[in-house]
């Protein structure tokens, strides 16, 4: 189950929608539930671009499970991805606002900007770097957007520890996969990311300390589903705010 989540890009959206519905509540104003499928919808085709850009550039295919996956079923997600792409451009236009559609456009815009330069990054850690920073804040610029959380104090306070947690939830999934140590930055940037998170009070702390024991036990266990656990740690942290 929990393997399926991760190949089919789920994990990102479940995080998505649970933040954008407390973010808005934070706000002020909870999001109804087709302004939470357009996120969703939005989270997907953004993941999966990804993914599908990553499986189909020259120079071989990341060795990971839902790369792999991705690659065998290139064609069908490449579809997939065209049909939900038009529902979600269908579905936006009715039932959202001019305004909310326009800043719409421009996050699209940085999300196209953001897949070019990937694309033409060589080196792998520089190219790991851009990404553990630009995602998050594609994802937190989203989600607030359709949860309109800038509303109150709490809604930007909460903007902030998803921002913060999803930057460390990257992090923590790259050191985590750099086997090799080829990068022995990303542990002191990890821990910097998250004693930013504790100096943001108690779900920040929770959070930061989940982090910490996830980080422990993939050392002792690589079998460890740890992109579900550190999404799931996303979602612990919504659920106190």
């Amino acid at each position: 189950m929990i393997k399926w989540l991760e190949r089919l890009s789920l994990d990102a959206v479940i995080v998505a929608v649970v933040w954008g519905y407390v973010l808005g509540d934070l706000g002020g104003k909870i999001p109804d539930w087709k302004t939470l499928l357009v996120l969703a919808l939005s989270t997907w085709l953004t993941y999966v671009a990804d993914r599908l850009r990553d499986v189909g550039k020259r120079g071989g295919v990341p060795e990971t499970d839902r790369h792999l996956y991705y690659k065998n079923n290139y064609r069908i997600f490449s579809i997939l991805w065209i049909a939900l792409f038009m529902v979600d451009l269908i579905v936006a236009w009715f039932i959202l606002p001019e305004w909310k559609i326009l800043w719409g456009i421009v996050l699209v815009s940085g999300i196209i900007a953001y897949l070019s330069i990937v694309r033409r990054i060589a080196h792998p850690s520089v190219r790991i770097a851009f990404k553990r920073l630009a995602v998050p804040l594609i994802f937190t610029a989203g989600v607030c957007l359709m949860s309109e959380s800038w509303h109150s104090t709490e809604g930007v306070h909460g903007s902030l520890i998803l921002l913060l947690g999803s930057i460390s939830n990257l992090v923590l999934i790259s050191w985590w996969e750099d086997q090799e140590k080829k990068m022995p930055w990303l542990l002191p940037v990890w821990i910097i990311f998250l004693m930013t998170l504790i100096a943001c009070g108690l779900p920040g702390l929770i959070g930061a300390a989940c982090f910490a024991l996830i980080g422990w036990l993939c050392q002792k266990n690589r079998g460890v589903p740890l992109r579900a656990m550190a999404d799931g740690v996303l979602v612990i942290i919504a659920g106190i705010l």
